[in-house]
């Protein structure tokens, strides 16, 4: 998964349904805080076309939520680029719920499931008739008794916040939040998050530079005073010098027969120390690190016969490879 962190949005009104554009998913979302923003293509038209962001469904990390908080946002794109986006939210606080709603309406396959940016359990069986959203303004439901005043209120930021804290039916999206975007329209900032995702995905290597350069081009010409925030994710790296630390042997399982195990199954983990760097720009414009550090591991496996049967002794009883290097596979990453 590719990953952004950037600013900005608000909108409202009616949900559009388009029940056979066949829409995908991209790999790249938008870090916002607490919430993510998971980008929706629209189906490419005529083929070959550039991809073109219709929306941008935005879900709050389950972790952090307080009683009632709204806990998925769909922020819809206007006919231009100088168009409003809409705003729609979620009662459910299960965000496949949201999710559900969105692939049926959209046209979405299953073989986008991955890329959604929740921590919720996904459903054995897909709701029959997911919940619909509703109109959603600036931090609440439009039919919320505060909606009007909250519309109206220059720093609403403050008093949205101390809402979703105590647990009420409201998010806290720094997107919406004055404070962040300043004079800017949320507007431009939400289109240049569109555009941003559709330079990733016009870029022959889905290089997120790419993105970020088209991104920020947009927004200069509506908010010069805004740097373009972003965060970029390098690669796990050794840290020198590289030492393999194997663990013991655990045994799995047995092959049953009668009489007891005709084999006995056992792993191992091979891991060394690896850090990554995490290099912040911020709307100010000025840059900051952060340093990831984490174990990466690959899992050896080792069979052994158990030609005299009856149960498995807890360490291998054949002889055992090396455990000096990573055997070949995918690691895993353990953060440290």
């Amino acid at each position: 998964m590719r990953y952004l962190a950037l600013i900005l949005a608000v909108a409202l009104c009616v949900t559009p349904k388009v029940a056979t554009a066949q829409m995908s998913v991209s790999a790249t979302q938008i870090h916002l805080g607490d919430w993510i923003l998971t980008p929706i293509l629209a189906a490419p038209a005529p083929p070959g076309a550039l991809a073109h962001v219709h929306s941008f469904l935005a879900l709050l990390d389950k972790d952090t939520v307080t009683g009632n908080n709204i806990t998925s946002i769909w922020y819809i794109r206007g006919a231009d680029d100088n168009s409003a986006w809409q705003a729609m939210a979620w009662d459910s606080q299960n965000q496949w719920d949201a999710i559900y709603r969105l692939k049926l309406d959209l046209g979405i396959g299953d073989e986008w499931d991955s890329r959604w940016a929740t921590k919720d359990p996904k459903p054995g069986t897909p709701p029959a008739s997911p919940p619909s959203p509703v109109e959603y303004i600036k931090g609440v439901f439009t039919t919320d008794p505060l909606a009007g005043m909250i519309a109206l209120m220059v720093d609403r930021d403050e008093l949205v916040e101390i809402l979703v804290n105590l647990g009420y039916k409201a998010a806290d999206v720094p997107l919406e939040k004055a404070l962040v975007v300043g004079e800017c329209q949320d507007r431009y900032v939400l289109t240049s998050f569109a555009k941003t995702i559709e330079g990733v995905e016009a870029s022959a290597t889905s290089s997120v530079a790419d993105g970020v350069a088209a991104g920020h081009a947009y927004l200069a010409t509506k908010c010069a005073a805004i740097c373009f925030p972003y965060v970029t994710v390098g690669p796990w790296v050794p840290t020198f010098p590289i030492t393999w630390t194997p663990a013991p042997w655990v045994f799995i399982f047995c092959t049953p027969t009668v009489g007891g195990c005709s084999s006995c199954n056992y792993t191992a983990e091979v891991c060394r120390g690896v850090t990554r760097t995490w290099t912040f720009t911020w709307p100010n414009c000025s840059v900051s690190t952060y340093i990831d550090n984490a174990f990466e591991c690959w899992t050896q496996s080792l069979l052994c016969l158990n030609p005299a049967g009856g149960g498995c002794p807890a360490a291998p009883a054949c002889a055992a490879p090396p455990l000096g290097a990573p055997p070949p596979g995918t690691p895993t990453y353990i953060n440290n």
